[in-house]
């Protein structure tokens, strides 16, 4: 690779509502200002080195992940509901996702996405 290839250490959380300067999601990667540059091979590689991190990651929120598990589990046990939301590529992602919950009443499980994202053609 002709650029550093920088992996990010910052699992800080984040307070919502934070100027988006602040939030690590919208953060740029340094060392990848260049990728229309680059070869098909270099972004390959790239790309694959990065998806390789990803199992990592996961393993270290696992304690995060299980109890927002089960908080909306619970929620759900007492009649509460899942709400996907999202903009952009994650709104689409979020319909896509609860569309493929298929028997899960609307009233319990639904997503929404700015300009409008409807779930299951709704």
């Amino acid at each position: 690779m002709t650029s550093p290839d920088t992996q990010r250490a910052d699992t800080t959380p984040r307070i919502p509502g934070a100027p988006l300067a602040e939030l690590v999601t919208e953060a740029s990667r340094p060392g990848v200002d260049d990728l229309d540059l680059r070869s098909t091979s270099e972004l390959v590689e790239l790309m694959n080195r990065q998806d390789a991190t990803v199992a990592a990651v996961v393993a270290a929120a696992e304690g995060t992940l299980v109890d927002a598990i089960d908080a909306v589990v619970e929620r759900l046990a007492v009649g509460g509901r899942l709400v996907y939301a999202g903009a952009g590529t994650s709104g689409r992602l979020a319909a896509l996702d609860a569309a493929e919950c298929c028997g899960v009443p609307l009233h319990v499980l639904d997503a929404a996405g700015t300009g409008g994202c409807p779930r299951r053609g709704r």
